[in-house]
């Protein structure tokens, strides 16, 4: 759910409650779950990239992705089709 979908929920249902107190728990109680699962989002958007604590190695893959193109698919190529029977 967007940010704007989660204001708009809580601002429909503010709307539609009156003032007792059980109506004060529930608002209150539906404004602390929206901040969870706004949270929840914001964390799990900023961990996608990576696994927390794994180091990463650089393995040069513009360097890689040359040397394979160099060796199947340029016009001399190190490999030929005979190579793969």
């Amino acid at each position: 759910m967007s940010d704007d979908l989660h204001i708009e929920l809580l601002l429909d249902t503010s709307d539609s409650i009156s003032n007792s107190s059980d109506d004060e728990f529930e608002i209150m109680a539906i404004v602390a779950l929206q901040e969870e699962l706004l949270n929840a989002e914001r964390i799990s958007r900023h961990r996608r990239s990576s696994i927390q604590g794994h180091a990463t190695k650089h393995r040069d893959r513009i360097e890689g992705h040359n040397r394979l193109y160099k060796d199947y698919f340029a016009e001399n190529p190190v490999y030929i089709p005979i190579d793969f029977r």
